[in-house]
């Protein structure tokens, strides 16, 4: 589990499947990026709220090798939670 700027998240990862657990609500527009080592993001959504419980999943099988970073970004604050290795 992590807390970061207040909120609590979970990761879980299996395999090339990684699913993002939201311990507590997100009043506020929340965007979830996928970015690989570079910068560059290769997948984005966006919430206008986010329940305790709800959950994202990525398929990491779909994107090429390297390092990916997971990032939330709030109405007042960006963070980047994750680093994760692609064979």
């Amino acid at each position: 589990m992590i807390v970061n700027q207040g909120h609590l998240y979970a990761f879980k990862q299996n395999g090339s499947f990684v699913e993002l657990n939201f311990e507590e609500e997100h009043l506020e527009q929340t965007t979830i990026q996928l970015l690989t080592s570079e910068g560059n993001v290769v997948f984005e959504e966006t919430f206008e709220t986010i329940k305790a419980g709800q959950k994202l999943d990525f398929d990491l099988s779909k994107f090429s090798g390297g390092w990916y970073v997971i990032g939330i970004i709030g109405t007042d604050n960006a963070h980047f939670e994750k680093m994760i290795l692609v064979d």
